[in-house]
């Protein structure tokens, strides 16, 4: 769901297809990152192994993406989209596998709310 509330609209289209090439798909998709991404390795810089990611799509928002892994866990996601701007995402206090409540990620569309499907 992308909700905007100043065009009193909502857009709902499949998760997969929504995350495909973003950054966000590295972080939730069991796709493996060479199915939309070429890798490269970085190496180890001050205590952190690195990897690049090259989008293959080459209409996507993104240049290139790095993360950053403190042995299993990853510990930054670095952005550097087609506007030459860079995003640092520092991870803290991960909690792999949390439960949650079945309608946690429920979402209601406000009355009156053009609901749009992809």
């Amino acid at each position: 769901w992308v909700y905007d509330p100043d065009l009193e609209q909502v857009t709902r289209r499949k998760q997969a297809s929504a995350l495909q090439g973003t950054p966000a798909q590295v972080l939730v998709s069991n796709d493996p990152l060479e199915k939309n991404f070429k890798i490269k390795d970085e190496g180890k810089k001050k205590g952190l192994e690195w990897i690049r990611l090259f989008p293959r799509d080459k209409d996507s928002q993104y240049d290139k993406i790095r993360l950053a892994f403190k042995g299993k866990t990853l510990d930054r996601l670095i952005i550097y989209d087609k506007f030459e701007q860079v995003t640092v995402i520092k991870f803290s206090k991960i909690r792999r596998n949390p439960r949650f409540p079945w309608d946690y990620f429920l979402f209601e569309p406000p009355q009156g709310t053009d609901v749009l499907d992809q």
